[in-house]
């Protein structure tokens, strides 16, 4: 599995690892974060961290190049493709 690291705009290999036990109860459904007729493009859960923000996945146009992570009001392109 790979993970990103907003911090220093990092995505790194490592052993894989259920995302329930790294997140635990924190993952919410899409629509927690905006509208049904917003959705498609986006991941099925949202992350709602302690401060109140959210962080999810976002693909633009349907390829692996645009796969971005959004975290409030900022996202992240997670491949240089």
């Amino acid at each position: 599995m790979y993970v990103y690291t907003v911090a220093d705009n990092t995505l790194k290999e490592t052993a894989y690892q259920p995302m329930e036990e790294r997140f635990g109860s924190r993952f919410v459904p899409i629509e927690e974060v905006m509208s049904s007729n917003e959705m498609g493009a986006y991941s099925f859960k949202a992350v709602k961290f302690d401060t109140g923000e959210y962080g999810y996945l976002h693909i633009y146009d349907w390829t692996l190049g645009t796969l971005s992570y959004v975290r409030d009001d900022m996202m992240y392109r997670l491949l240089g493709v």
